[in-house]
């Protein structure tokens, strides 16, 4: 076992997580480290508290906070179903990275927006392992992968909804898997991708669409029916 810690563990085994066999290979290792151990480490830090997505000012982490409702969302966009409105909330990023969108300066790039069009939807639920697609279905207790899958789906649903209602024709649905994440709460990337910025190409190491997830996790429910 590691005294590094999972992150730093597995930066040093993974340069990125863009495809089906990254994300697969960074799940198998998790379960391989001990997703309980991992949940320990989290508390430790203030990122997860029993067993849950903190929401406290420090760490920081403004998508759980707007969530738990300690921070207003400046987001004014809707999401485009009622249903979806209910479930999941939606994000933008902050004013100056949309603004930068285009830019490809070393000050903007891997910072600003994707997209001219680049918003985040996010589930409203805090279970630890609901907080990122690397450990969904890995908690004691907490909701089965397949409950987390057709949460997916419905997260890919409500995602295309809001960009045709928005005229965005193309675009781009995914995350960025731990350890490339910087927020610690479950968020599904939206991006037009008529209107790409240069950070898009810069971040693709780790922009892993949902189709591969739900793939991968559909796989592992094949393979071990108990979750």
């Amino acid at each position: 076992m590691s005294k590094l810690g999972l992150a730093a563990e597995l930066k040093q085994r993974f340069t990125a997580c863009n495809t089906k066999a990254e994300y697969a290979a960074i799940r198998k290792a998790i379960r391989a480290y001990g997703p309980l151990l991992f949940e320990n480490e989290m508390e430790a830090l203030g990122v997860f508290s029993e067993g849950h997505i903190a929401s406290e000012e420090k760490p920081f982490n403004p998508f759980a906070r707007m969530i738990a409702g300690k921070m207003v969302n400046p987001c004014t966009k809707q999401l485009a179903r009622e249903a979806d409105a209910e479930e999941f909330v939606l994000f933008r990023n902050k004013p100056e990275n949309d603004d930068h969108w285009d830019d490809g300066s070393a000050k903007w790039l891997g910072t600003a927006s994707m997209s001219k069009n680049h918003m985040f939807i996010s589930p409203k639920r805090n279970e630890w392992s609901v907080f990122n697609v690397a450990t969904l279905g890995m908690g004691e207790n907490e909701p089965f992968l397949g409950e987390c899958m057709n949460m997916l789906k419905r997260m890919r649903g409500a995602a295309l909804a809001f960009a045709e209602k928005n005229g965005w024709k193309n675009v781009f649905l995914g995350f960025h898997c731990y350890p490339f994440c910087t927020v610690n709460t479950l968020h599904m990337h939206v991006v037009d991708l008529d209107n790409l910025g240069p950070t898009f190409s810069h971040l693709a190491y780790k922009n892993l669409s949902v189709d591969d997830v739900l793939e991968v996790l559909e796989k592992e429910i094949i393979e071990a029916p108990l979750y």
